[in-house]
């Protein structure tokens, strides 16, 4: 006889509207770049829609297209390199965004996304203050899921550790100790992820973890928290 509980049989991809919509917006921002702008038009794209710390520097006047300077700290979060970049971010963005959603609800996530973005770039401005080299990629943001989710152990529907107790969790500490070790050899090592001669913004990575990590609280629904920690 067949089971009829719908939770003893759970969709394989359950992903929450919010989630899906957003990943659909960022898919849709890399196809009109690689398949509708021309390659005569690819810098002039990049100078509209990446983010540029020399544009916030002495440095700024030398760059065109001024008036970007007011939202590419975040448009930078939709635009990719190429297909790989883009698929890595939104499988990250999957596997740790969509608990973060069902957790935060839709407006709740969408500040998180932009908040985290406008925090990495942030982390990346100052740590490449003067630097011509456009910053791309929801990176930041997705680290930012990231550091959420661990708050959450994955779990929306569960109670949640406070900051404090969160640490004396043990696989809380790991999680946290390996993702920092993975992003430091990063950024030792960039060639390692991606091609020669490419840079990696892993200090966006860490400015966008610590915002979903340490600002759970401001985002979260209000949900209990547990004070007991295992």
């Amino acid at each position: 006889m067949q089971d009829e509980n719908p939770q003893s049989n759970p969709p394989i991809f359950n992903i929450p509207a919010v989630a899906g919509i957003l990943m659909l917006v960022i898919v849709i921002c890399h196809i009109i770049r690689v398949w509708f702008i021309p390659d005569r038009y690819a810098q002039d794209y990049l100078m509209l829609f990446a983010a540029i710390p020399a544009r916030y520097s002495d440095l700024g006047g030398l760059l065109p297209y001024s008036f970007s300077a007011w939202y590419t700290p975040l448009s930078h979060a939709f635009v990719h390199a190429d297909w790989t970049h883009l698929l890595i971010n939104m499988a990250w963005m999957l596997a740790f965004g969509s608990a973060v959603a069902k957790r935060f609800g839709a407006v709740r996530f969408l500040a998180l996304f932009i908040v985290s973005a406008l925090v990495a770039f942030t982390f990346h401005l100052v740590t490449h203050w003067n630097e011509f080299s456009p910053m791309i990629g929801a990176s930041g943001a997705v680290s930012a899921f990231m550091g959420a989710a661990i708050r959450l152990q994955r779990d929306a529907n569960k109670p949640v550790l406070s900051l404090v107790e969160s640490f004396k969790n043990r696989g809380f500490l790991a999680f946290v100790a390996i993702w920092f070790a993975l992003n430091l050899l990063i950024g030792l090592q960039p060639g390692l992820v991606a091609g020669e001669g490419t840079q990696i913004a892993w200090q966006a990575h860490v400015g966008g973890f610590l915002t979903g990590l340490l600002l759970f609280r401001f985002f979260d629904r209000g949900k209990t928290f547990s004070v007991n920690s295992s």
